[in-house]
């Protein structure tokens, strides 16, 4: 759909989502130990775009309890990714 002057989407939503996304997963692996790849910009766009579920790829040893005692190996999956 064609951006209209009056909407309403932001990054948060659609495109901008999947982007915040690719973003969490290079941010992360930039900060791991051994990075395969180094983006620095990933984690300044993240923080541009505010609150969000990504942020979490950032604070991986921070993880809210619901979310660790859902799925205890999200930690391991998110560092695979």
């Amino acid at each position: 759909m064609a951006r209209t002057e009056n909407d309403t989407w932001d990054i948060n939503e659609s495109v901008g989502a999947t982007a915040l996304g690719v973003a969490a997963g290079r941010a992360a692996e930039t900060n791991s130990e051994n990075p395969l790849i180094r983006d620095p910009y990933a984690q300044m766009f993240l923080e541009a775009a505010g609150d969000g579920l990504w942020n979490m790829y950032l604070r991986l040893e921070e993880l809210p309890a619901e979310l660790a005692e859902l799925d205890p190996r999200f930690k391991e999956r998110m560092q695979a990714m």
